[in-house]
């Protein structure tokens, strides 16, 4: 079985460092850490990349920005956001550019894991948390209003 090629974008140490040790000890994922947008767009140029792991607040580019640099990219990787912001636009937003999963980073291991392998294959997957915010929120919605009457 080929591993999947992974790379985490995420700017704190620690976090970084404990998930590729969760993750290899699944003997499943090839993992490299990068720690800013813009050596993860650099990375992705040079090598082939199954999944990115991208936190929203990294430095030089954050990751809206690099999933917008993806527009240039023929062949951009799928992108698991894992980050700790749960706010709508955060959320909405990053699917609007492209992200395939957005999961929080109070996530388990084996919903990291499925995560991974989903969007591995292309396919959405989004924390379970956010089922109401991804199919309505009247929240949202009013303010959306509020804002058209202005």
């Amino acid at each position: 079985m080929n591993k999947l090629q992974l790379l985490l974008c995420d700017d704190h140490n620690l976090v970084s460092e404990g998930i590729v040790i969760m993750l290899q000890s699944e003997d499943r994922y090839d993992i490299e850490i990068v720690t800013s947008g813009k050596q993860a767009l650099q990375h992705i140029q040079l090598h082939t990349i199954n999944v990115l792991i991208l936190n929203i607040s990294v430095p030089e580019m954050d990751g809206l920005e690099v999933l917008d640099a993806f527009k240039e990219f023929e062949n951009p990787p799928n992108v698991l956001m894992l980050t700790m912001h749960e706010q709508v636009k955060c959320i909405k937003g990053a699917i609007a550019k492209g992200a395939t999963g957005y999961v929080l980073k109070s996530t388990s291991k084996s919903m990291l894991m499925d995560a991974i392998e989903k969007v591995a294959e292309g396919e959405n997957f989004y924390d379970p948390r956010f089922t109401n915010i991804l199919l309505n929120n009247p929240q949202e919605t009013t303010q959306q209003k509020q804002l058209e009457l202005v």
